[in-house]
């Protein structure tokens, strides 16, 4: 499932996700289709889709997930390597393997890129959003 879809069962079951602060807020429970762990789970996400702010993640390693500054395309899974993500202006939240474990279809091996580089300059490892 991609974050892209989970929003778009979020709002036709007229839940009408929006953020306030650095919390996602839902009007309704979320439908049966949608389970609570998946909105936890892609809870940044939704709220980077909500807000048009854009989304970063970093591996264990600290470096980029999926593109080398560590932006993401939310119309695919997650990256199966993602560790801390955050919309641009908030703290990282964690997303734990356990997740992964637990809901593999949430995450993607396509987007995955190789382990970090030894010895690599990190002059090019994703600062903290702004």
């Amino acid at each position: 499932m991609t974050t892209v879809t989970a929003l778009r069962i979020l709002r036709d079951a007229g839940c009408d996700p929006r953020v306030e602060g650095d919390r996602l807020k839902l009007d309704e429970d979320p439908p049966d289709e949608l389970p609570e762990a998946h909105i936890d789970i892609l809870n940044t996400p939704i709220r980077e889709l909500v807000t048009g702010d854009k989304l970063y993640a970093i591996d264990e390693d600290g470096h980029g997930c999926a593109h080398p500054d560590g932006l993401l395309d939310l119309s695919g899974p997650l990256p199966l390597n993602v560790r801390l993500i955050a919309v641009a202006g908030t703290a990282w939240d964690r997303i734990s393997p356990y997740a992964m474990e637990s809901f593999p279809h949430l995450f993607t091996l396509a987007a995955m890129k190789t382990k970090a580089r030894k010895g690599a300059d990190h002059a090019d490892q994703p600062q903290l959003p702004h």
